[in-house]
């Protein structure tokens, strides 16, 4: 028993003193500077660091999801917009079309009225002529279709004057064939509306003897005036008719001109440029 009992207690004391140094052993182990403490601390270093990173990247995609999701959000706005612009593009060119087709059906209009209006021009036209002719054979005017030129055939006769050396003021002017100038303007005012143009009355007398210079120059533009009053009683138009009244030294022509405005013919010098004649005064 004896022998027993000393292998039992040198079996615990050996167990004992292996428990000891296990027990030293794993204090080493795990202790601030032991071998363990040290890995523990760099395993939490890089779980520290891992972390760290783990969340910046985590903030750059988020950022990145953020701004994927804005540039989504303007790419439907564009592309909303561009559906718009589309449909917006072909309801235009659908008007467009319409409006081609209107301008087409416009276009054929005015061609075909175009048309039509040449027709009734030459129509109205070739009328006029033949109420010009008619009028012309009546005997009292002839017209020049060059220079727009109307000839009285009979004379437009004012009631002579003699003012004394100093007279100012001419009596009122008189017609001496009132009857056959009324007959005169009626055509000519039915000229006038025909080509429907302006209508030029010039009257131009010589001075005789007595009276001053005004008092030659108001009775010219007496007897413009008397001619224009009897033209606009005939029916022309005072609007479109201009009259124009002077004094010459010497005759030029005929007394009173009456012409159709020059620019529908072809101007032809007059007698009194021919004579240098002075220009008549407007009234």
């Amino acid at each position: 028993l004896s022998s027993a009992q000393a292998l039992a207690r040198e079996a615990r004391e050996g167990v004992s003193a292996d428990i000891q140094g296990l027990g030293g052993r794993v204090d080493d182990l795990f202790s601030e500077g032991g071998r363990a403490g040290r890995l523990f601390a760099d395993v939490s270093l890089t779980v520290h660091y891992l972390q760290k990173t783990a969340d910046q990247v985590a903030q750059e995609w988020k950022d990145k999801a953020d701004n994927l999701g804005t540039e989504l959000a303007t790419l439907q706005e564009v592309a909303e917009l561009a559906r718009a612009t589309q449909a917006s593009l072909e309801e235009t060119q659908k008007e467009a079309s319409v409006l081609r087709c209107k301008v087409n059906d416009l276009s054929s209009d005015l061609a075909l009225n175009s048309t039509k209006l040449e027709v009734a021009k030459s129509s109205t036209m070739n009328q006029g002529l033949r109420r010009v002719k008619e009028l012309e054979d009546k005997g009292l005017f002839s017209l020049d279709l060059i220079s727009g030129e109307i000839a009285p055939r009979a004379p437009i006769a004012f009631a002579d004057v003699k003012p004394a050396p100093k007279d100012e003021n001419p009596p009122e002017p008189m017609l001496t064939n009132a009857e056959v100038v009324d007959q005169l303007c009626a055509d000519v005012a039915e000229i006038a509306r025909i080509f429907d143009a302006p209508l030029v009355l010039e009257v131009l007398l010589v001075a005789g003897k007595g009276g001053t210079p005004a008092y030659w120059d108001q009775l010219a533009a007496g007897r413009a005036a008397l001619l224009r009053g009897r033209l606009e009683a005939a029916g022309a138009a005072g609007a479109r008719l201009e009259v124009k009244s002077g004094v010459l030294k010497k005759a030029a022509g005929p007394e009173v001109a009456l012409r159709l405005d020059p620019t529908l013919f072809r101007t032809a010098p007059s007698a009194g440029a021919a004579a240098g004649k002075p220009a008549a005064k407007k009234k």
